[in-house]
């Protein structure tokens, strides 16, 4: 006997758990399926809270429009916090190596010894790398004071919410019963994808006044010295392995994901003739993806995201999925409304967070034309 639309879906029951099907397509939302195959921990509040801990950056870039003289000594870098008085910074272009006796964190000014140690001063120009090498003390110092780099780190789980209407005919028609259920796979879809796009770039808030939760996605994580912006013309695989190096797999998993853009995919398929002979089955995804060997070891798995459009097109994420977690405050259900008229109607709703640990393990990059 064929099926109807009340076969499908109970219509006695005022309560649905679709919890497990919302997820279980990867169509457009990649980032939302790989993250439903790791454990999960409900949220107990719209507030989402945890234990944060970064390893620091120990690397920065000079921040000046001209450069600087061999002998200048206020240096205005990226970030002047990675480093303290007594610091040893090392310039790799030119091997000089600096050492600070003043930091202004509020300008990002470090004030230094020029050619330390022996080493010879030279030009310092526009996002010449630094690195630090450690402190250098006198004997009679009492050294540096080393503090673990954790604090609260909180998010805010985001409502989303979709409807779904079918009238009493079509549910009770049997020949209607497949298109119901494409219906309804639509309506899944829509609602994932709305959670899938807060996920990637969506910004922390909460609006006080109206009881309005943001949640704050991905590219709101990242911080901004570990992500690499290069022109079109200039992106080329020594630029990309450097970017692997420095900032993708410089920290965390030796296996991490790159979401894609499909103009920055087209770039990247430009350094690997086509890409074509480095796809892999991924299991998590269920689907194929391009898998590449970072020069220092590194898995990188990348999907080309269909979400990321118009600008963000030229955009990639890098997401260590051993540091992210999908947090459900309310799981993802379907809820029955009065019916009104012929019609059936459920509200479809999630609410949920994301919980980013080691924000250094995650990076961008971006092209521009």
């Amino acid at each position: 006997m064929a099926q109807t639309f009340n076969d499908f879906l109970d219509i006695d029951k005022s309560y649905i758990d679709v919890s497990d099907k919302i997820f279980s397509y990867q169509d457009e939302a990649v980032l939302c399926k790989l993250l439903s195959t790791f454990p999960s921990d409900p949220a107990v509040g719209p507030r989402i809270n945890w234990k944060g801990y970064d390893v620091p950056s120990y690397y920065t870039q000079v921040n000046h429009g001209g450069g600087y003289s061999a002998s200048d000594t206020d240096i205005v870098v990226d970030n002047a916090s990675i480093a303290k008085v007594g610091y040893t910074i090392f310039v790799p272009r030119t091997s000089e190596i600096m050492r600070i006796t003043a930091r202004n964190t509020s300008t990002n000014t470090w004030t230094v010894t020029r050619g330390f140690a022996g080493t010879t001063a030279a030009t310092l120009n526009d996002n010449d790398d630094l690195y630090v090498i450690g402190s250098t003390e006198k004997e009679t110092d009492s050294g540096q004071e080393i503090t673990a780099n954790s604090s609260e780190a909180y998010n805010y789980a985001q409502l989303f919410e979709h409807q779904f209407i079918i009238s009493d005919t079509v549910a009770n028609t049997k020949f209607r019963f497949n298109a119901v259920k494409r219906d309804l796979k639509e309506a899944f879809s829509e609602h994932r994808t709305e959670i899938e796009r807060a996920f990637l770039f969506g910004q922390r808030y909460y609006d006080t006044a109206n009881g309005i939760y943001s949640v704050g996605g991905i590219n709101s994580w990242i911080p901004a010295d570990n992500i690499t912006t290069k022109a079109t013309s200039e992106f080329d695989m020594d630029v990309w392995e450097e970017f692997l190096i420095e900032k993708a797999f410089a920290q965390g998993s030796t296996e991490k994901y790159l979401f894609a853009g499909s103009k920055f995919f087209r770039y990247l398929a430009g350094l690997y003739d086509g890409l074509v002979r480095y796809t892999v089955n991924d299991d998590r995804l269920g689907m194929r993806v391009v898998e590449l060997l970072s020069p220092d070891g590194g898995i990188l798995k990348v999907v080309r995201h269909k979400l990321m459009v118009a600008r963000t097109a030229y955009w990639a994420f890098v997401v260590d999925p051993k540091n992210v977690r999908y947090r459900p405050l309310i799981k993802s259900h379907m809820e029955k409304l009065a019916k009104t008229g012929n019609g059936r109607k459920w509200l479809i709703q999630t609410q949920a967070s994301l919980e980013v640990h080691g924000a250094y393990t995650h990076a961008k990059i971006v092209l521009t034309t």
